[in-house]
């Protein structure tokens, strides 16, 4: 959708929008997080994830707390599952549109499909018939409290089976963005 608008491009590295990120003198481009080929270590991989897991952190201090680990290798010679690459997406969505990553999804997907049942993901917000996690021990637990800004726009979208489809029929469509030639 930013692309067709003119805003970025897939083709484009991150630094253009985010120049502090350290790269290691590798190009990294919006594809490369798209497809979890950016060698970015997954932040939810890392030990010390516990320390931040309750704390309510901004997009560029969840960025700040993975952004000087290794890399797992260089960009576009693997594929990796990278939660990372999505948070830097988010947050590269919300510095072209002027939007908070609620505020784009909600305004830009949620409305625009009638999708009345998804939304950014609220520990304040009472939000009916939501589903709990929980953690097979000896027997089943509730999982533990993390802060919804950990996953942000890796993960903190709550939805229901019905919107879930409105979304597919929307890509299937061609709703949201126009069908490539």
């Amino acid at each position: 959708m930013l692309q067709e608008k003119g805003k970025l491009n897939v083709a484009d590295e991150i630094t253009r929008f985010i120049p502090s990120y350290p790269t290691h003198e590798k190009k990294i481009t919006l594809h490369h997080l798209l497809t979890h080929t950016s060698g970015i270590k997954n932040y939810t991989s890392m030990s010390s994830i516990r320390e931040i897991s309750k704390k309510e952190l901004t997009p560029d201090e969840l960025i700040n707390f993975f952004k000087n680990q290794p890399m797992d290798f260089d960009p576009g010679e693997a594929y990796k599952y990278s939660n990372s690459g999505y948070v830097i997406l988010g947050r590269i969505i919300e510095l072209v549109s002027g939007q908070s990553y609620a505020s784009f999804m909600q305004e830009h997907i949620f409305d625009i499909l009638e999708m009345t049942s998804s939304s950014y993901a609220s520990h304040s917000k009472i939000t009916p018939n939501k589903a709990y996690g929980y953690h097979k021990r000896k027997e089943f637990i509730n999982a533990n409290y993390i802060s919804y800004s950990l996953p942000y726009a890796a993960g903190s979208l709550f939805s229901t089976v019905e919107d879930m489809l409105k979304w597919q029929n929307a890509i299937t469509n061609n709703r949201l963005i126009k069908q490539k030639k």
